[in-house]
């Protein structure tokens, strides 16, 4: 088979989606208007109760999703004794059964750290000057670089969202 004839049989396939599509849609169109004139047959009362439905259920397709986010089965301790000599920095923990994978920590609503990985009940320690300046869209931006301490940390993902409120350690080894 040479390039010509492999040109024309693509362009005989191409020819023949492009009908059965036309009369795929032909024949949506003409079951969604049969519809319509169903549906302007029924009594008043019935097209409210249909159409009342309608918006119900839509508003609830949108809605759950939009206001109810599973919580991420996630904790976290901040430590800013600074005892080990590497500054400030929040442990996290998975305390699930399954991995939770490409989450997002945000700090204070400011700043921001990306973890692809999280294996059940084991946890990561992140320095919080490894954190980056959040940008819009949860976007990276510029590393911070400098020691700083958070008192919010939230955890998102397309699994879920918790919010983890950092207690800040004061003092020595024994928290005076």
């Amino acid at each position: 088979m040479d390039k010509e004839e492999l040109k024309e049989k693509l362009l005989d396939f191409w020819e023949q989606v492009r009908e059965t599509s036309a009369n795929i849609w032909e024949e949506i169109v003409d079951r969604v208007l049969d519809l319509w004139d169903s549906f302007k047959q029924l009594p008043q009362a019935a097209q409210f109760g249909i159409a009342g439905g309608i918006v119900v259920v839509v508003l609830l397709a949108v809605l759950i999703p939009a206001l109810y986010s599973p919580s991420l089965p996630v904790i976290a301790v901040q430590n800013t004794a600074g005892l080990t000599g590497e500054g400030n920095w929040i442990s996290v923990r998975n305390e699930s059964n399954k991995p939770l994978k490409k989450f997002y920590l945000i700090l204070d609503e400011r700043y921001i750290y990306y973890i692809d990985k999280l294996d059940p009940m084991t946890q990561v320690k992140i320095l919080n000057k490894d954190f980056f300046t959040r940008l819009p869209g949860n976007r990276l931006g510029p590393q911070v670089g400098t020691d700083i301490k958070g008192t919010k940390l939230v955890a998102v993902s397309k699994q879920g969202k918790t919010e983890i409120w950092l207690v800040e350690r004061k003092g020595g080894l024994f928290g005076n």
